[in-house]
């Protein structure tokens, strides 16, 4: 798999590899993509979503609290 550099692409593979349930694949998307938009809401939003779906809520709550 190619990774997309463009910012958008990523956040839409991210959210189909997560609805997919490649949450492995998901996170490394969402990594990614905070590497190139460390502020992006969306990505904040996604990863902290797959830290809860792993039970790490306080982690996630972090993730979130910044979108």
């Amino acid at each position: 798999m190619t990774i997309p550099k463009n910012p958008a692409l990523l956040y839409q593979e991210a959210m189909t590899a997560f609805e997919h349930e490649r949450f492995k694949e998901a996170e490394k998307l969402l990594d990614q993509l905070l590497q190139l938009e460390p502020q992006n809401p969306g990505a904040l939003v996604g990863k902290g979503l797959l830290l809860a779906n792993q039970g790490a809520y306080s982690d996630a709550r972090l993730f979130c609290a910044r979108a």
